[in-house]
């Protein structure tokens, strides 16, 4: 497995494991700059922002080891050999090969997020026809009565926990 297919599979683990800890700002940036990374197939951006949670690792492990309330080192001792694993996999031409396959996520784009009361629900159904019929991903609308396009609640929770970091805006009518 490449070091890109790899890293998108072990994100989610390696931002929860590390977030438990701590919401030290520079160490949050580099998490989220990696997902931005990640989502914008920059290859630039995913090397240096491994590199930092790297050495974050490096020089906080026996921290984390002798702390008396954190009860999963093991995680965090296989948290930091994943990331050097990544980083060492990792190639330019993973990025590449991605973008061609269309594997990226796209997380970044804009959202459209419809919400309505429930006498207006045969509107609320006719606007989100129209929009997939013009195309629009269902990745990128959140219409909370229909099955396929609920809302996303790692990206909400996202938020709740970090609301200075906010990649969309939802609009309420």
């Amino acid at each position: 497995m490449n070091g890109f297919k790899l890293l998108t599979i072990e994100y989610d683990g390696i931002y929860g494991i590390i977030v438990d800890y701590t919401s030290d700002s520079k160490v949050m940036n580099y998490l989220l700059k990696l997902e931005e990374g990640i989502d914008n197939l920059d290859y630039d951006v995913v090397v240096y922002s491994l590199e930092e949670l790297i050495k974050w690792y490096d020089e906080n492990i026996d921290k984390i080891r002798s702390n008396n309330y954190v009860f999963n080192f093991d995680s965090h001792l296989k948290n930091q050999n994943i990331l050097k694993e990544i980083k060492g996999k990792l190639t330019k031409e993973d990025f590449i090969v991605a973008e061609t396959k269309g594997t990226n996520k796209k997380l970044g784009e804009k959202l459209i997020f419809i919400s309505h009361k429930s006498s207006d629900k045969k509107y609320s159904d006719a606007l989100r026809v129209f929009l997939v019929g013009l195309g629009i991903p269902k990745n990128q609308l959140i219409y909370t009565s229909h099955p396929l396009h609920k809302i996303p609640m790692d990206a909400m929770l996202k938020r709740l926990k970090y609301p200075n970091y906010v990649k969309s805006v939802d609009i309420y009518s």
